[in-house]
């Protein structure tokens, strides 16, 4: 096989499988779609798929609702109650959508760079708790993150 020359080796390849990033759903008022939007483009171009997208409009109405309750709640105690579950809901929905620290991103480059060739599943990776004093590895697909 014959060596590549510096020119080749210089290009960067184009990767077949480009991510976009997601677009709000129709019908969102202006304030809504400008928080979709903001959350959306301070996440990596992957984490969220078009199938988020109606999770992600609830998201940002919990939030939303959940200041218009908070401005109600120090005007009258009484409705407290209501962005306590603004702020449940608002955790939940977090969760769902992997809004956390660790959220969806690959737990080192290896990991990055096979789910960018989706060389391997993600059901597959494994890996293990505690180093490798025998203890019991775990998959991704348990409902832990690796």
């Amino acid at each position: 096989m014959p060596r590549k020359s510096a020119a080749e080796l210089a290009v960067v390849p184009r990767l077949a499988d480009h991510h976009r990033r997601i677009t709000a759903p129709d019908g969102m008022t202006v304030e809504k779609t400008e928080l979709f939007r903001k959350i959306v483009e301070d996440c990596d171009a992957r984490h969220f798929a078009q199938s988020d997208a109606p999770l992600l409009r609830t998201y940002c109405q919990a939030i939303l609702l959940g200041e218009l309750a908070f401005a109600s709640a120090q005007a009258s105690p009484s409705a407290l109650g209501d962005w306590e579950k603004c702020c449940r809901t608002i955790a939940m929905l977090s969760v769902k959508l992997s809004k956390r620290s660790c959220g969806r991103s690959p737990v080192n480059h290896c990991e990055r760079l096979a789910l960018a060739s989706k060389a391997w599943p993600r059901s597959v990776m494994v890996r293990e708790v505690g180093g490798s004093r025998g203890k019991k590895p775990f998959k991704a697909s348990q409902g832990r993150a690796p």
